[in-house]
């Protein structure tokens, strides 16, 4: 597992202040906030996204892969646009996991 260090970092809180003279807006220091810069996320499991719809979506098949019929193309199509797919790895024909009856069942029709 990746380490990764944080670090506190302080930011400058601006407000800006109108300039009655010169008819412009300036801005002035408010204070300070001193906090971690970290982005707040979340992992949904495929299974569980059936049914969802998100912009972005990270794709993390593992290192295994998928392992049950249609995961695969549960998890990308989960995505409104192919622009929001982010694959931790690419697509392998090992993931591509379908169930034969299917292909049977589109053989006799």
């Amino acid at each position: 597992m990746d380490v990764i260090k944080a670090r506190k970092h302080t930011w400058d809180i601006e407000k800006p202040v109108f300039d009655k003279e010169s008819g412009s807006i300036d801005s002035e220091n408010a204070g300070k906030i001193t906090g971690f810069a970290l982005k707040l996320a979340w992992a949904v499991s495929i299974h569980k996204s059936q049914g969802q719809t998100y912009q972005k979506i990270n794709v993390d098949m593992g290192k295994n892969g998928a392992f049950s019929h249609g995961q695969t193309y549960v998890a990308l199509s989960r995505c409104t646009t192919l622009e929001g797919i982010t694959l931790i790895r690419p697509i392998r024909h090992t993931d591509i996991i379908f169930n034969p009856r299917v292909l049977k069942y589109n053989e006799e029709v």
